[in-house]
């Protein structure tokens, strides 16, 4: 279970985008012209967001890829930060 000062991933927030769209993975994925596998290691957080993927996002959900890039340095560096993980 997630406590409130763990790092959010970007697939969290992808995930969440998608809920309030009513869209599946596999859809999103189509639409933005990447593998469906691809997309679902960002929504279960086992990868993250690359530049040409924020480009496509941003794009596609009209935010900008800066959205997507700056949600993955923040969480990267929340995971480099000992403090945030309570160590």
């Amino acid at each position: 279970m997630k406590k409130l000062t763990d790092p959010i991933h970007p697939g969290e927030i992808l995930a969440d985008e998608l809920d309030a769209i009513q869209m599946t993975a596999a859809m999103l994925a189509s639409s933005i012209g990447i593998p469906e596998n691809c997309l679902d290691d960002i929504l279960n957080e086992n990868s993250g967001v690359t530049a040409d993927i924020a480009m496509r996002l941003g794009v596609f959900l009209n935010t900008g890829p800066h959205l997507w890039m700056n949600l993955q340095k923040s969480y990267e560096r929340d995971i480099a930060n000992p403090l945030i993980q309570g160590n």
